[in-house]
């Protein structure tokens, strides 16, 4: 008898152990292939190390994005505020769009470019649309006027835009936070050209074309 419940404990045991493992693999979205269209340029000079990052998530899936992204800087050094006067880099992030897709139909929303509509349609992975704007500026020294009434004011050196778009390579649950993965996936690719340009190194999408609409990676391999 003392046997017998030993070995049901243990059976037990091996049953929640599996559980958990189940669990914390649910929360991983996988392989993600990512879809460009344009790139943010890092063009500029005398650019200070200060960013200031603006997040609008019309999803409300990807809660661990702006965290993300202002983690990534601030560990390469890149101090950041919330006063885009004070800034070298202005980051406007917007997730327009989450949805199981065709990869036709994704890549159609990356290819219609930055502030384009985004429609999604189709079965067997989930996709999700983001739109990226940089600003690169020299911040005014100390003594002259600061405040900064357009981000297109003389004392900005460049701005581009880019479409992302991110595939899971199967259908996620979308009712809740997607997994962290992607938030993280995310944020790596808005992130690198600032990184890269803070550091004085080359970016690896500058060897892209301008809008690589037949091009995607999968975990950052090309």
């Amino acid at each position: 008898m003392k046997q017998l419940n030993r070995s049901l404990v243990w059976l037990l045991l091996a049953c929640l152990l599996l559980s958990s493992a189940c669990v914390k693999q649910s929360r991983q979205a996988g392989p993600l292939d990512v879809y460009r269209n344009g790139k943010l340029d890092e063009a500029g000079t005398d650019i200070a190390d200060v960013a200031f990052v603006s997040v609008r998530d019309s999803t409300t899936l990807v809660g661990n994005l702006h965290g993300e992204i202002e983690r990534r800087l601030q560990a390469h050094g890149i101090q950041l505020t919330g006063n885009p006067s004070q800034a070298g880099y202005i980051l406007q992030i917007s997730v327009l769009s989450c949805a199981s897709s065709s990869t036709d139909s994704l890549k159609q929303s990356v290819d219609a470019g930055y502030g384009a509509p985004v429609v999604l349609s189709g079965k067997g992975h989930t996709a999700l649309v983001t739109d990226a704007l940089l600003v690169l500026r020299r911040v005014p020294r100390a003594g002259k006027k600061q405040a900064l009434q357009s981000i297109s004011n003389r004392q900005a050196v460049a701005s581009s835009q880019m479409r992302l778009g991110l595939q899971a390579r199967k259908e996620l649950d979308t009712s809740k936070d997607l997994p962290p993965d992607v938030g993280n996936k995310l944020a790596a690719e808005i992130c690198t050209p600032i990184l890269h340009h803070a550091a004085g190194t080359e970016d690896p999408h500058a060897a892209q074309e301008p809008a690589a609409k037949d091009k995607k990676s999968s975990d950052g391999k090309k």
